[in-house]
């Protein structure tokens, strides 16, 4: 698997908690995104791309394109980061 596919999956994960109401997942768009907490907490209002864009700034990347113009290596070391804590 591409490091990349890895972190869309994470995305999409992140989409489907935020979905069902999981106030961690809601609490983590919401201090990325700063979107009024009202709008956070109605299933199915987090969009894929929003949460693509969290991954990558909680990563320390500007934006989920940026994410995708790193290099793979960079991408896998923060994986294992990820899988050590």
């Amino acid at each position: 698997m591409a490091a990349l596919d890895y972190w869309k999956d994470k995305a999409k994960k992140l989409k489907k908690a935020c979905a069902a109401g999981d106030a961690t997942a809601l609490a983590r768009v919401h201090a990325v995104c700063h979107a009024p907490a009202k709008s956070m907490h109605t299933p199915g209002t987090v969009a894929h791309m929003t949460c693509l864009f969290v991954i990558a700034r909680e990563l320390g990347f500007k934006s989920w394109t940026e994410m995708q113009q790193a290099p793979e290596v960079q991408l896998r070391e923060l994986i294992a980061q990820e899988k050590s804590k």
